[in-house]
């Protein structure tokens, strides 16, 4: 009996669409307007509907139609078993040909005052009691305005459901509105809505469901993207109360709610979401996806959805602020949940949601215990958006995941056998496992990808090795080159993603060895005349030999020249080879001057003064003050630290005879504390020198008078020689301070 009421059932739907006609509208044809062809066109979408009959099609040529009505309560009411297209140029004869985006077809619900809103459709195109052979495809429904007086009224501003059901497909609603629930779409009462391939965007609710209600009855949404739309309390793009949404391959993104969620579900209401894209949504609290804990039991699942950086903004409710609040009977499997700025503690309210084979930022806990297959691995989208930065809509950037990144073939393939295609129509399971997530990787897998190379994979310093791929196809390698084959220089891992010319995915490394073939020469490389110097090889290296014939690290010079010393490396066998110029320098000849025993030579490096054969010590300067008689010479080394001797000074004109000197002045006190005086009996200038015990001049002064106060406060307590010089002759007297 089945199986003949099935059979009969075809025989009338082939019955009916082969004798189906096509009734035309155009607004702006001339013709007889009977609806016949384009030039004879309805101009009006009413005058076609009553002429159309089940099975029959309704083509509207594009433009702008306005019901004729003054009434708000009036609609565009589709028939039962009549399918009503738009898009239309005015002169196609295949309904394939026609181009929607090009020639939009508008239904508009501002009727009466343009300039005013208030006296707007309550619905613009309403479906009541008809099947499922009933369909809208190809408009643009704006300007409806749901703010009746019994519930049905405030509902669907763009589109109402009642009590039947109907396909919508290729449709925008946009900037419609209502005061109850659903701004642009309405599944009321009982039926089936099936929309595919639509646009619902910035549409209004002043209470639920600023896109989308669904109460009671089935809403089946498909290919579709739910963005911008605002409501004042929960939903900010859709409200389920008492009837069941099924979401796959849905962008829903930009939404805003006054109070609870993007998808808000209450009373017995139910949401199953698959394949399906969710991001840059904003709620006063359960950013995402809000269950009522309290009145629902029903089942809600989300699978292989990617829900990330929607915001939640509630401060002072903190318990129940997270992103997802969801009741027990909640399944999420395969998904992706990441960076929603939750207020609370985690992604997720945690008690009797079964979560597996996802990830979840900061994971997923009952009773403080971390649950299993939760993983925390950042998904790497490749150009993802910012919770701080929500309200945002999807399309300005991109979730999917890398080729080769944590989510692909991470999930279980009987959570999604279901499912045959993701968010973007690629084959949903593809390679070793499902992805995680709306997008599935679309290559299938190569696994004898190779890097090849015809001179191995080792070199020597100064060579390079070119790598290849082992089959044809695109090719990504790890230093950015999308060609065949790269030449490198260096040592490194270098990696391959090809896309084969069958359209599969491999990837391949390779590790590259490029010896290092230096030789570092330390050691002086210049000698004093009439000696040598020797200098050594440093690397990782063996077998040194030297122009000039000797063999070993260490060489030994003690003449000039340009030398070269060849090697080969430890590993790899590479030849190596550096240079050393070795210079002679001369041996300095220093020469001493006295000018009143005051002792100086040339300019070297470093100096010592010696008397009588030892060393003075702290004479280390190129000049030196003798303090007494004896016999002088210095020493020195110039830049390339040769050694030169000068020869002897004899110094014997210093008087040591305090009682001589005098006579010719006199110091006193000897122990002094700031200054001391000076009583020159010369009759003639002195001049007065002071050193400290290492000859160093710390006073230099010339006396005129006859008593001359010194004043020796700026110099350190110590033991000190006053020598004086009157012309003729030099005396010394020590002084302590």
């Amino acid at each position: 009996m089945r199986k003949l009421l099935l059979s009969f059932t075809f025989l009338l739907t082939f019955i009916s669409s082969g004798f189906s006609a096509v009734f035309y509208v155009d607004h702006t044809a001339t013709g007889s307007n009977d609806g016949s062809t384009w030039v004879d066109a309805f101009n009006t979408i009413e005058a076609a509907i009553d002429a159309a009959t089940f099975g029959d099609q309704i083509w509207v040529a594009e433009g702008v139609y306005t019901p004729l009505t003054t009434s708000s309560t009036d609609y565009y009411s589709l028939k039962n078993g009549v399918e009503m297209y738009g898009g239309f140029s005015g002169d196609e004869m295949l309904l394939e040909d026609r181009d929607i985006e090009m020639y939009p077809t508008i239904l508009d619900g501002n009727i009466n005052d343009p300039g005013s809103s208030t006296d707007n459709l309550l619905h613009v195109v309403k479906a009541l009691d008809t099947s499922l052979g009933t369909r809208l495809d190809g408009f643009t429904v704006i300007n409806g305005r749901a703010d009746g007086t019994f519930l049905s009224s405030e509902m669907g501003g763009g589109f109402m459901n009642e009590g039947g059901s109907c396909t919508v497909a290729n449709c925008v609603f946009q900037g419609n509105y209502c005061s109850y629930g659903g701004g642009a779409i309405a599944q009321y009462s009982s039926g089936i809505l099936n929309m595919d391939n639509c646009i619902i965007r910035s549409n209004i609710s002043d209470s639920k469901g600023g896109g989308i209600i669904v109460r009671d009855g089935i809403l089946n949404i498909t290919n579709s993207d739910i963005s911008s739309n605002q409501c004042t309390g929960s939903g900010g793009a859709i409200r389920v109360y008492e009837g069941t949404i099924n979401i796959d391959k849905c962008s829903i993104s930009g939404n805003i709610a006054g109070n609870s969620s993007t998808i808000n579900v209450d009373d017995e209401g139910a949401v199953n979401c698959t394949n399906s894209l969710i991001v840059g949504n904003i709620a006063n609290s359960s950013s995402v996806i809000n269950v009522s804990l309290l009145s629902n039991n029903q089942s809600q699942s989300f699978i292989n959805c990617t829900i990330a950086h929607n915001r939640n903004t509630d401060t002072e409710n903190v318990a129940n602020s997270r992103s997802m609040f969801l009741n027990d009977e909640t399944e999420i499997r395969n998904c992706i949940i990441w960076d929603n700025n939750g207020v609370g503690t985690g992604e997720i309210n945690s008690g009797g949601t079964t979560i597996s084979h996802s990830i979840v930022s900061g994971g997923y806990t009952i009773s403080g215990v971390q649950q299993p297959n939760i993983y925390q691995n950042d998904p790497e989208f490749l150009t993802p958006g910012n919770s701080s930065a929500a309200p945002f809509f999807y399309n300005d950037y991109d979730y999917r995941v890398p080729l080769l990144g944590f989510p692909v073939d991470a999930g279980v393939d009987s959570f999604s056998s279901e499912l045959n295609f993701d968010f973007d129509g690629n084959d949903r399971i593809n390679g070793a496992a499902v992805d995680l997530g709306a997008f599935e990787n679309p290559y299938c897998i190569n696994n004898s990808i190779e890097i090849l190379s015809a001179t191995g994979l080792e070199a020597c310093d100064g060579e390079t090795i070119e790598l290849s791929a082992s089959v044809t196809g695109d090719y990504i390698w790890s230093n950015n080159s999308n060609d065949s084959t790269v030449t490198v220089e260096a040592s490194g891992v270098y990696h391959l993603i090809v896309i084969d010319e069958n359209g599969c995915l491999g990837e391949a490394e390779e590790t590259v060895t490029i010896f290092d073939t230096s030789i570092e020469i330390t050691g002086q490389v210049s000698f004093c005349e009439g000696s040598f110097t020797t200098v050594t090889a440093i690397g990782d290296n063996t077998n040194y030999v030297w122009s000039d014939g000797q063999e070993g690290v260490n060489a030994i010079f003690s003449e000039e020249g340009e030398f070269t010393v060849t090697a080969v490396s430890i590993e790899g066998g590479c030849p190596v080879e550096a240079f050393v110029n070795i210079t002679e320098a001369p041996t300095p000849n220093p020469a001493i001057f006295n000018t009143d025993n005051l002792l100086s030579t040339g300019f070297f490096t470093t100096y010592q003064w010696f008397l009588d054969g030892s060393p003075i010590a702290g004479a280390t300067d190129n000049t030196y003050q003798a303090t007494v008689n004896g016999v002088y010479h210095v020493e020195v080394t110039n830049a390339s630290g040769c050694e030169g001797i000068s020869d002897d000074t004899t110094v014997d004109d210093i008087i040591i005879n305090i009682d001589e000197a005098e006579e010719v002045f006199s110091v006193y006190p000897t122990h002094f504390d700031e200054s001391f005086l000076v009583k020159n009996n010369s009759g003639t200038a002195l001049n007065i020198t002071m050193y400290d015990m290492n000859g160093k001049v710390v006073l230099r002064d010339v006396l005129t008078g006859d008593q001359n106060l010194v004043n020796a406060a700026h110099i350190e307590s110590g033991v000190y020689l006053l020598v004086v010089f009157d012309g003729a002759m030099t005396d010394c007297l020590r002084l302590i301070k």
